[in-house]
C-alpha cells in the first residue's frame, strides 16, 4: 500500500463509520417520529370520539343531539375525514348525509367494515386482557381509523363509533446540531491526523466513540423536548374538545372529565395520572397538583401528569437507543477495522480482477439477500423484542429475556418444555435418518445388481413416495392410522387383535409419525446411493474376488469408502430436513397426545400463530438455527463431506 493510500484510508474509514452511525440515528429518529405521530394522532381521534360515545351511553337529548354534536365535532377539526356513529344496524350519524338515519348496507364495503368492527369489539370486550378498540394505520395515505364502542357498564357494547383521522406532522429528533457535530468531528480528525500519524487508527476510533456518545445525548435531549411539546399539544386539543362540548352539550363536560382517567379507555391517556372537572369560579389551589385546561365560560379540566409514565417513556427511548448503538455502533466499528486491516482494499482488488464473475452471480446474490438474508435478520431482531400481535402495537426491547425464559425453564419431563421437545426432536431425527439410510442403501444395492429383473420398473415405483407432495402423503397416512376406518387397523382386526388408537399414546403416535416420514425419506437416500454405486468401477470388485475377499469385505473395503463422498453430504442434508420436518408432525399426529410428539419447529409455529407470541417464537427459531449450524459445522469438519468443493 502506497503512502498516499495509507493517508487516504484512515479518513475514508472514519467517514464511512460516521455515516453508518448517522444511518442508525436516522433509523431511530424515524422510530421516534412514528411513535409520537401515532400517539398524538390516536389521542386526538380518541378525544373526539369519547364525547359522542358518552352521549350515546347516556341517551341524553336523543338522536338529534347526538347528530348535532357529531356534526360540530367534524366541523371543528379539518383532519377528520370520516365519522360514523352506529347503534345496532342504524346510523345515528354518518359523514355521508344520505346515510344519516339509514341502516347498514351489506353491499357497501365501508358499512360492512364498520359493522364487522363492532362484532370484533364485542369479542374484545369479553376478553378483559385485550383493549376494546381497533386501530388501522395507513402511513402511505397519512391516516388512521379508530373504532371504539359506546359502553353499557364495563363490558357490554351499545354501539360502534369510527373516526378517520389525518396523521399529525411531528418534528424529528435529528436536527442540524447533530449533522454539524459529525461534520466537525470529521474535519477535526482530518486536520489532526498529520500530527498524530502513528496514532491515526486509535485516534479515528476515539473520534467514533465521541460521535456515538455526543450524538446519543443530543438525540435524547431533542426527543425529550419533542415529547414535552407533544404533551402540550394534547392539552391544547383537550381544550378544543372541551370548547365544543361547552357549546353543544355542557352537561357532558363533568362526565367527560371523569371518563378521561376513570373509564375503560384510561390507558390511552397514559401520561395523565388524574383528570377532574373544575367548575367555573372554583379556587385555583383546590386543583393543585395538576394543570388546568380552561374552556370558554370558565369551566376547566385539571389534569395531573403521571411522572412514572413519563419516566417509563424516557427509559423506553433509552432502550431503543441502546439497540441502535449496539447494532450500528458494532457495524461502524467493524467497518473501521475492515478498512484499517486492509480487507477493503483487497476486496476492491478482487472485485476488479473477477468483475465478470461477480456480475454473473449478482442476480443470484440479490435473490439470496432479499429472500434469505433479510427475512433471517428480521426474525433475528424479533427474538430480542416482545412483539405485539397487532401491527399497531409497539415492539418492546427485552434483550435476551426470550432466550432466558426458554433455556431456564428446566422441566425435561413436561410436554411443551423446550428440553422435552428437544429430546423428542433428537430421537425423531436419529431414528428417521437411520431408517432412511439403511433402507435406501439396501434397496440401492439390490437395484444395482447386474441382471436384476424389472430393475427399471422398481426404480420408478420406489421413487414415487418422494415424487408425491409431502402434505398429501401425510394426510393419506393419517387416514390409514384412523382407529375406526384406517387400513392399518383393518389389517390388525383381520389378525384378530383389537384396533389401536394410535394418537392416544405417545409411542404409537410417534411410530405413526416415523412410519410416514420413513416412507417419504428413503427414496432420496436410495437415489443418492444408487448413483454413487453405479460410479464405482467393477474392476475393483473383480480384483477383490481374485484376492479372495468375501461380500462383506468388499462392502467394507470398497463400497463404503467410495460411497462416503456422496453419502455423508446426503446424511447431513437429510438430518437438517428431518429435524425441521413440519408437515408430518403437524398433519399426522398434530402433536398429540397432549403435545407430547411436537418437535421444535412445530412448537415454534404454535407460539407464533396460535399463541401470537412472536418474539418467543423467533427466539425458538434462532435456537433451532444455532443447533443445526453447530451440527453442520461439526459433522462437516469430522466427515470432510465438502472437502475439495471450494478448492
Amino acid at each position: 500500500m502506497t503512502g498516499m493510500r495509507k493517508n487516504a484510508a484512515v479518513p475514508i474509514a472514519l467517514l464511512a463509520a460516521l455515516c453508518t452511525v448517522l444511518a442508525g440515528f436516522l433509523v431511530l429518529d424515524r422510530a421516534f417520529k412514528l411513535d409520537r405521530q401515532l400517539e398524538v394522532s390516536r389521542t386526538r381521534a380518541h378525544l373526539w370520539l369519547r364525547p359522542l360515545a358518552l352521549a350515546v351511553e347516556s341517551g341524553a337529548g336523543g338522536p338529534e343531539q347526538i347528530a348535532a354534536l357529531a356534526g360540530a365535532v367534524r366541523r371543528a377539526d379539518p383532519r377528520i375525514g370520516e365519522l360514523q356513529v352506529l347503534t345496532g344496524t342504524s346510523f345515528l350519524y354518518h359523514s355521508d348525509p344520505l346515510k344519516l338515519g339509514a341502516g347498514v348496507d351489506p353491499g357497501d364495503v365501508a358499512d360492512k367494515s364498520l359493522y364487522d368492527s363492532g362484532v370484533e369489539i364485542r369479542y374484545l370486550l369479553k376478553s378483559a386482557r385485550r383493549k376494546p378498540y381497533l386501530l388501522d394505520l395507513d402511513h402511505k395515505a397519512g391516516t388512521l381509523a379508530l373504532s371504539e364502542p359506546a359502553l353499557k357498564g364495563r363490558r357490554k357494547s351499545m354501539g360502534t363509533l369510527r373516526i378517520g383521522y389525518g396523521l399529525e406532522k411531528v418534528r424529528g429528533a435529528m436536527d442540524g446540531r447533530i449533522w454539524v457535530l459529525f461534520l466537525a468531528l470529521f474535519l477535526a480528525f482530518y486536520f489532526m491526523k498529520g500530527k498524530f500519524f502513528k496514532w491515526r487508527w486509535p485516534l479515528a476510533a476515539a473520534f467514533l466513540l465521541i460521535a456515538l456518545a455526543a450524538g446519543s445525548l443530543l438525540l435524547l435531549a431533542n426527543e425529550g423536548r419533542n415529547q414535552a411539546q407533544a404533551g402540550a399539544a394534547k392539552r391544547a386539543h383537550l381544550a378544543e374538545v372541551g370548547a365544543v362540548l361547552a357549546r353543544e352539550a355542557p352537561e357532558l363536560l363533568p362526565v367527560f372529565a371523569a371518563d378521561l382517567k376513570g373509564g375503560s379507555f384510561s390507558d390511552m391517556l397514559s401520561e395523565w395520572k388524574t383528570a377532574r372537572f373544575v367548575p367555573a369560579g372554583e379556587m385555583e389551589d383546590s386543583a393543585s397538583g395538576g394543570e388546568r385546561v380552561t374552556m370558554p365560560g370558565g369551566d376547566a379540566i385539571a389534569v395531573e401528569a403521571d411522572t412514572a409514565a413519563q419516566a417509563e417513556r424516557r427509559r423506553q427511548s433509552v432502550r431503543q437507543l441502546k439497540v441502535v448503538l449496539a447494532v450500528f455502533g458494532l457495524l461502524a466499528g467493524l467497518l473501521l477495522f475492515f478498512i484499517m486491516a486492509g480487507y477493503a482494499l483487497r476486496a476492491l482488488r478482487a472485485l476488479n480482477k473477477h468483475r465478470y464473475s461477480y456480475i454473473m452471480v449478482f442476480p443470484a446474490m440479490v435473490g439470496m439477500i432479499a429472500l434469505v438474508l433479510l427475512p433471517f435478520l428480521y426474525g433475528l431482531s424479533m427474538a430480542f423484542f416482545r412483539v405485539p400481535p397487532s401491527q399497531s402495537g409497539k415492539w418492546v426491547f427485552v434483550g435476551l429475556q426470550n432466550f432466558v425464559k426458554i433455556l431456564t425453564d428446566f422441566h425435561p419431563l413436561t410436554p411443551e418444555n423446550f428440553y422435552f421437545i428437544l429430546l423428542v426432536t433428537l430421537m425423531w431425527t436419529l431414528i428417521n435418518v437411520f431408517l432412511h439410510v439403511s433402507i435406501g442403501l439396501t434397496l440401492a444395492i439390490i437395484l444395482n445388481k447386474p441382471g436384476f429383473p424389472l430393475k427399471r420398473v422398481y426404480r420408478v415405483l420406489l421413487i414415487l413416495p418422494w415424487a408425491m407432495p409431502s402434505y398429501i402423503t401425510a394426510l393419506i397416512w393419517k387416514g390409514m392410522f384412523h382407529k375406526q376406518f384406517g387400513a392399518i387397523n383393518a389389517f390388525i382386526k383381520l389378525l384378530g387383535f383389537e384396533p389401536i388408537s394410535f394418537f392416544n399414546n405417545f409411542w404409537t403416535a410417534f411410530f405413526a409419525n416415523v412410519a410416514t416420514n420413513t416412507w417419504l425419506g428413503f427414496p432420496f437416500m436410495m437415489v443418492i446411493c444408487l448413483g454413487a454405486l453405479q460410479s464405482i468401477p467393477t474392476d475393483l470388485y473383480e480384483a477383490a474376488q481374485i484376492d479372495g475377499a468375501g461380500k462383506w469385505q468388499q462392502f467394507k473395503s470398497i463400497t463404503m469408502p467410495l460411497l462416503k463422498p456422496a453419502l455423508f453430504p446426503a446424511i447431513i442434508l437429510g438430518t437438517i430436513w428431518t429435524f425441521n420436518m413440519f408437515n408430518v408432525i403437524y398433519l399426522v399426529s398434530n402433536g398429540e397426545p397432549n403435545r407430547s410428539t411436537e418437535i421444535l419447529i412445530t412448537q415454534a409455529y404454535r407460539f407464533a400463530f396460535e399463541k401470537f407470541n412472536w418474539g418467543y417464537a423467533a427466539a425458538y427459531s434462532i435456537l433451532i438455527f444455532l443447533i443445526l449450524l453447530t451440527y453442520g459445522i461439526y459433522t462437516n469438519r469430522i466427515t470432510k463431506a465438502t472437502e475439495g468443493v471450494f478448492d
